[in-house]
């Protein structure tokens, strides 16, 4: 589990409520015992927790390096993938720190179109996998083919 990057007590309670912040006190001193909150780096051979911050506290992407493959899995970065991808400045109300999130945005995306990574995103149409390339100053998602198989 990441741990969360700073304090949202100073947030307005609206906002720590909207993120079920009583719950996740509640479920953190609970599971207490059972956590292990990991800080961005390796975390084992071939899987490397990279801090995504902005969206969430301790909001956070992996990715997977195995057999000279790559999937960059970053969770909420994208929301509306129409809109974000080609304008990674827009940010979304659900983040909680907008210009960090943005940010976070910018950086990942750099990443993934310059290392030619494939990612995988919660709010990623079907497959649910892509890649990103540079489209003058933005970017554009390239959607991995699939195929079922039966």
């Amino acid at each position: 589990m990441a741990s969360a990057a700073r304090d949202i007590s100073p947030l307005p309670k609206v906002r720590r409520r909207e993120f079920g912040y009583n719950r996740n006190v509640s479920f953190r001193r609970h599971y207490r015992d059972q956590l292990r909150p990991s800080r961005a780096g390796t975390i084992a051979p071939g899987l490397t927790l990279v801090a995504l911050p902005g969206h969430t506290p301790g909001h956070a992407g992996y990715r997977l390096d195995s057999a000279g493959e790559t999937l960059l899995i970053w969770g909420d970065t994208v929301h509306v993938p129409e809109i974000q991808v080609p304008r990674p400045q827009v940010t979304s109300e659900y983040d909680i720190d907008e210009p960090l999130a943005a940010e976070s945005r910018r950086r990942i995306f750099d990443l993934v179109a310059t290392e030619r990574l494939l990612a995988a995103g919660g709010h990623l149409h079907m497959p649910g996998f892509a890649h990103l390339v540079r489209d003058g100053g933005s970017y554009r998602l390239l959607p991995e083919r699939w195929s079922v198989v039966v």
